[in-house]
């Protein structure tokens, strides 16, 4: 036979036999089967792959794709990889390519008859509020055929439960048995009033220590999996979601850490003030239950270790979803078309399917909606904030001018922009920090009640003079002195907690 892919030579057909094994040269697979062989090169290509059409429509791209015998040169010259798996594409090998698009594929990608990772995308940015219920509740039921002790560890004794991550015992509240205690929220029930808050909207009352959300009920529905109660400690006010309880304590794969022959453990800080670590996806210090690569050092927060594979973002409403990249080098890194940083592709990056735009971790985790303290409505997330507003852009927080196309938390009716990373405590570098109303005594410091939250009313620290605004530190409930972290640790022996 005659073939387009080798017009010197004709090649001769062989039929598939039990020990005979080749390269081939279209999809570079060695694997047994029919042959088309020149006799005279060393040039041979499965029988499938001789009959593949040159031109064909596939569900997975909205033009026809054209077949090509080796990749045209526009794909290399840029390092484009396959827009279905993601892997870099083959000098040699054949590949199904759309010249409007400048869309490529391999061929065996283009005609594989399996479904692939089907799971429906995520839609971002998500609310704060509501990523509980959006990521980790089904983060737990993906886990649950790779948890390597499904016990946990934690058993039922006398009504009390183990948590390998907390000294004490727990106990199952029911939301209806909590609503009629008030000391059972009492622990982080913030003061509406208070204009040094500094939680999201709206408020919870109750603040996991694993993921660092908040604990709020939910109405339920039918077949939902809804939960009636959470996990609390009576000793220190340490609270779990239920899902969060049943975190797997290993993990032997996760997709956003694609070392696959590295484990992944469950891990917890010494305590809220000290111990800290920073999540290797979404760059923010943790304080509450985070994993650990031993191996590697690669440490992830609850919320980044739920991300999904496949992910539909507002941002990008013009493709289909962005894709997590796996099994890539190590040393490989990619471009944040938000904050224009260079990722490596092990500390999290999502792609679009059908071009080049790529998002890294830490612009895909921002929430939806945030709230100013300085501003009485929610700001969304926005990528267009330019369109129809000529003029430059100012950061109503740090007053410094912004790039007009990068995301950004804007409100066109009073036309107040802000920076996301000037929202430390919901999606800035402190994100992951848990906070509360609990008090301490630092005689050594000062005479009243500390309290662990952000610093809105003090410039500097009242001991050491670094700036300390928008930033972790204690406060005194009773005047206006302020002290970082750092001083409080150096003094920490004299503490006591408030009664």
């Amino acid at each position: 036979m005659k073939h387009p892919s080798h017009p010197q030579h004709d090649l001769r057909f062989s039929k598939e036999t039990r020990w005979y094994t080749f390269p081939c040269n279209a999809c570079g697979a060695t694997v047994k089967g029919g042959s088309c062989t020149c006799t005279l090169c060393d040039y041979s290509i499965h029988q499938r792959c001789a009959l593949l059409p040159l031109s064909e429509d596939f569900p997975h791209h909205h033009h026809a794709l054209s077949l090509a015998f080796s990749p045209p040169s526009v794909y290399l010259k840029f390092g484009f990889d396959c827009g279905i798996c993601s892997k870099p594409l083959s000098l040699i090998h054949w590949v199904y390519h759309c010249s409007l698009c400048r869309y490529v594929v391999h061929i065996n990608c283009a005609t594989s008859t399996e479904d692939g990772d089907k799971t429906p995308a995520t839609k971002f940015p998500i609310a704060i509020e509501e990523m509980y219920e959006e990521m980790i509740r089904p983060f737990i039921k993906r886990q649950k055929a790779q948890i390597l002790n499904p016990d946990h560890d934690n058993h039922n004794i006398s009504g009390k439960y183990k948590f390998s991550k907390h000294p004490h015992d727990l106990t199952f509240t029911t939301f209806s048995s909590a609503s009629s205690s008030p000391l059972s929220h009492d622990p982080y029930k913030r003061d509406e009033d208070d204009e040094d808050d500094f939680s999201n909207i709206p408020k919870s009352e109750l603040i996991c220590d694993g993921c660092t959300l908040g604990i709020h009920e939910r109405k339920q529905t039918d077949g939902d999996g809804y939960e009636s109660g959470y996990m609390s400690c009576d000793e220190c006010k340490y609270f779990l979601h239920l899902s969060c309880f049943n975190l797997p304590l290993e993990i032997p794969s996760l997709p956003i850490h694609p070392l696959k022959d590295h484990n992944i453990t469950l891990q917890n800080v010494d305590s809220k003030l000290t111990g800290w670590i920073e999540c290797d996806i979404c760059n923010s210090k943790v304080n509450g239950l985070y994993y650990h690569c031993t191996i590697c050092r690669f440490n992830i927060d609850i919320k980044c270790a739920s991300l999904p594979n496949n992910i539909k973002h507002a941002s990008h409403p013009r493709h289909e979803y962005f894709m997590l990249i796996k099994d890539r080098n190590i040393d490989d890194v990619s471009f944040c078309v938000n904050c224009n940083m260079y990722k490596l592709t092990r500390m999290g990056h999502f792609k679009c399917i059908t071009c080049r735009i790529g998002v890294c971790g830490k612009c895909m985790m921002l929430p939806a909606r945030n709230k100013h303290r300085l501003e009485n409505h929610l700001l969304s997330l926005t990528y267009d904030a330019y369109v129809n507003r000529p003029g430059d852009f100012y950061c109503s927080s740090c007053e410094n001018q912004m790039h007009p196309r990068l995301w950004m938390y804007h409100c066109r009716d009073c036309d107040q922009s802000f920076h996301p990373e000037c929202f430390p405590a919901t999606s800035g570098e402190y994100r992951n920090i848990i906070y509360g109303t609990e008090q301490l005594v630092i005689s050594s410091i000062h005479d009243h009640p500390l309290r662990f939250q952000i610093i809105t009313s003090k410039k500097r620290c009242d001991l050491c003079r670094f700036e300390l605004y928008d930033a972790p530190g204690l406060q005194c409930a009773s005047c206006f002195f302020a002290v970082c972290i750092s001083c409080t640790l150096k003094h920490m022996g004299d503490a006591n907690k408030a009664i």
